[in-house]
């Protein structure tokens, strides 16, 4: 039996340093956890977590505010599109 793997790739870029910083995120390990991407310079991070009701919410720094940005969308966006 295959068993087709959820996983997506995850970028931002850090407001601090400038550089792209991205991983691959699958959908048994966001299940399991919350997901925290830190920038190599230690100055930002993004994080993804699975909520009970199935959406991923994604908290991202932002390039051009001091705030973050907080995204939820349905795990079918989250895995099934290229881009959002």
């Amino acid at each position: 039996m295959i068993l087709d793997q959820k996983m997506t790739t995850v970028a931002y870029r850090c407001p601090h340093f400038g550089s792209t910083v991205k991983s691959v995120v699958g959908a048994f390990a966001l299940n399991a956890d919350l997901i925290k991407l830190k920038c190599p310079c230690g100055e930002s991070e993004a994080t993804i977590e699975m909520k009970k009701d199935g959406k991923v919410r994604l908290t991202v720094p932002c390039f051009l505010c001091p705030r973050p940005h907080i995204y939820t969308v349905s795990d079918k966006i989250f895995f099934g599109r290229d881009a959002f």
